[in-house]
């Protein structure tokens, strides 16, 4: 997710339980960035100051200090008190204390695995979500999940949790930061990442104060905190980070080699990228699943731990764990028209300055320049850069007006063209590099979202009666025996029209056959476009006389058949046969 300057929310990936918040009930991922929705599914969430993203579920801080969330519901993570556990597509206010109100007074927010924490101002933490290994801190032995917000507990269950000034959550643990710098967890402690030293490893149901190194003293003089998935990381005043926790893929950075790493019960100081000295200067750190980030004061990026996924940034091709920090990358750098300005860029060990602009050889215009368009399109387009694409932009008509975004090849994005006026418009399709390097093709489509208009015209179905069939037969043969006799061109076919016309009535009086003949224009306002649709319905009718009369020969047949079988006289058989074969002859004519 990203907030963008205006405090509208945008988001991207997977929406299998709508995590996205684009009110969207498919659930289709998606692979560019849509903008969340507002409450209902109404227009969009705005004001938003903060943002924060569990597995399938999302919270966003606005600067009233409400908090709204959406996506997976199951364990309570929400917080609407929804004891169904629906996923929520689109934004939802969190209630207060037993559903009563709203959570208001917020300052920070933070998104665990299925549970949530949100920080007030006045320096109390509270959250609600799932509850199986204490990570809301509440004190429940029963670990039930909490549908509304609940107030963390002080140590031991005294009283509550206080002096907060920060707050992180991990898979099912969750840290928060004393105004006097010390650091306090609860939740889950399997792999040790409460940093309690306790070598049971037990889960905390309240909160426990992160001790010091090697289990002396406690972690003191912390600035910032960050929970990964089963690991814990702080930043100190000094600039040096500290981790604990989990170590199985070299997430706490503290060089250590083994091939199967021990958890670190206590913090560890991370170690810089020659492994023998310490990690220093940072400004900022950030948890992974499992790896970890630390900014520097010169800006540039360290990572280190799991690079199964390309996660670390070092361009290693191997996917190698990285057991200290290494420097991310940078791809490509901008040609300022300052030589000594230009900044180098190590790709392949050789120093390089991108000038070039992408290459796009493919647009929107490959699929029809000019082509009508309605509803739902697909835009795509293809690119390439000799350092890659970093983004392709589709705008309409200016450049202020963006339709969507992707990074990713054939760089593709859906428009509802109901968003636009109808009529022709210019569709910009921008691509730029890492180094901002740009370049455009621009195509126009016409659209045209009106619904045609119908005129219909229909004639009352005539049912033909049988007892017309020979006054038809009669006018047919009149019109035909006049056709065969002229010899004027004009008048043969006018007779012939009248004659097909008096035949086909006289077939369908005979067949008691009742006809509607349907008649539409239709027209295309947009286009002008007209098409006229004949169409002819044909029913046959059953009579309602000949019915009753049917049914009437054959209940006289079965009466006089009955009586047939029933006497023995042979003068009577004899007649009562005689009867019945005549109603079962009728029956079967009529």
């Amino acid at each position: 997710m990203a907030i963008r300057s205006d405090g509208t929310v945008w988001a991207w990936g997977a929406n299998n339980d709508g995590q996205l918040g684009i009110n969207d009930t498919e659930a289709d991922n998606k692979s560019t960035a849509v903008q969340v929705k507002g409450a209902e599914g109404e227009g969009v969430l705005s004001d938003i100051t903060a943002i924060s993203g569990g597995e399938d579920h999302s919270l966003a801080l606005k600067s009233d200090g409400s908090v709204w969330a959406w996506g997976e519901d199951l364990h309570g993570q929400v917080g609407v008190n929804d004891n169904k556990g629906a996923d929520k597509f689109y934004p939802v206010q969190v209630v207060g204390v037993d559903g009563v109100g709203s959570l208001t007074e917020v300052s920070s927010i933070a998104a665990g695995d299925d549970h949530s924490l949100a920080l007030k101002i006045d320096g109390t933490v509270w959250a609600w979500g799932e509850d199986n290994d204490g990570q809301l801190g509440d004190n429940d032995g029963n670990g039930e999940d909490k549908l509304t917000p609940v107030q963390v507990k002080g140590s031991g269950g005294n009283g509550f949790l206080t002096d907060i000034v920060g707050i992180a959550a991990g898979e099912d643990h969750s840290l928060a930061l004393k105004s006097d710098g010390t650091v306090w967890a609860w939740g889950e402690n399997d792999d040790g990442q409460l940093g309690d030293n306790d070598d049971t490893k037990a889960d905390k149901l309240t909160p426990v104060q992160v001790t010091g190194l090697a289990g002396a003293g406690n972690l003191t003089n912390v600035v910032a905190i960050a929970a990964g998935k089963d690991h814990s990381l702080v930043m100190k005043a000094d600039g040096s980070v500290w981790a604990w926790g989990e170590d199985t893929d070299g997430q706490l950075g503290d060089n250590d080699s083994a091939s199967s790493k021990p958890d670190k019960l206590t913090p560890v100081q991370v170690r810089d990228s020659s492994g023998s000295g310490f990690f220093d200067k940072a400004t900022a750190i950030s948890a992974g699943k499992d790896h970890s980030l630390a900014l520097k004061s010169d800006g540039s990026a360290w990572a280190w731990g799991e690079n199964l996924n390309g996660q670390i940034g070092n361009r290693d091709g191997t996917g190698s764990d990285q057991i200290v920090p290494v420097k991310v990358l940078e791809l490509v750098v901008a040609d300022t028209g300052d030589a000594a300005d230009k900044s180098d860029v190590d790709v392949g060990n050789t120093p390089v300055t991108d000038t070039t602009a992408p290459n796009i050889f493919q647009g929107i215009s490959t699929q029809g320049n000019g082509r009508y368009v309605r509803g739902t399109i697909n835009l795509q387009a293809k690119a390439t850069d000799d350092y890659g694409v970093s983004m392709v932009n589709y705008f309409l008509d200016v450049t202020s007006n963006l339709i969507g975004s992707s990074a990713i090849n054939p760089y593709s994005v859906d428009w509802n063209t109901k968003s636009a006026s109808n009529g022709r418009h210019n569709i910009l399709t921008h691509a730029h590099d890492a180094a901002r390097n740009n370049s455009n093709v621009s195509t126009y489509l016409n659209v045209d979202n009106y619904k045609p208009k119908t005129y219909g015209k229909r004639t009352m179905a005539r049912r033909l009666s049988a007892k017309k069939a020979p006054r038809y037969l009669k006018l047919y043969r009149r019109y035909r025996a006049k056709q065969l006799k002229s010899k004027n061109r004009v008048l043969r076919r006018r007779y012939a029209k009248a004659k097909n016309k008096y035949l086909r009535a006289y077939r369908d009086a005979k067949k008691q056959m009742a006809t509607a003949r349907l008649k539409w224009k239709v027209r295309d306002p947009y286009t002008g476009n007209k098409s006229i649709v004949k169409l002819k319905i044909q029913k046959l009718v059953k009579s309602k006389v000949r019915s009753r009369r049917k049914a009437r020969y054959l209940k006289q047949y079965r009466a006089w058949r009955a009586k047939y079988l029933k006497t023995k006289n042979r003068r009577l058989r004899a007649r009562y046969k005689k009867q019945a074969n005549k109603y079962l002859r009728a029956y079967r004519k009529t």
